[in-house]
């Protein structure tokens, strides 16, 4: 029998990864930004830094605003 379920937790894990696991960015604050035509569909303003909240649902493969998939 196989069980298939979305890893609500995998989003949050892999943020973190990206925060911490870069060597150069020791000791310093990671900031992403978006850019293309793709933000507004997905609901990012093009330029702006995106929050962790935000980083999560879109990992999460939801809309970064509203959290809708």
């Amino acid at each position: 029998m196989v069980t298939i379920r979305t890893c609500k937790v995998f989003s949050h894990a892999l943020g973190e990864y990206l925060r911490q696991a870069d060597y150069y960015s020791q000791g310093m604050k990671v900031e992403g930004r978006s850019f293309g035509q793709l933000c507004a569909k997905v609901g990012l303003v093009e330029g702006a830094a995106i929050s962790d909240e935000a980083f999560e649902r879109i990992a999460s493969n939801h809309h970064a605003a509203t959290g809708s998939s």
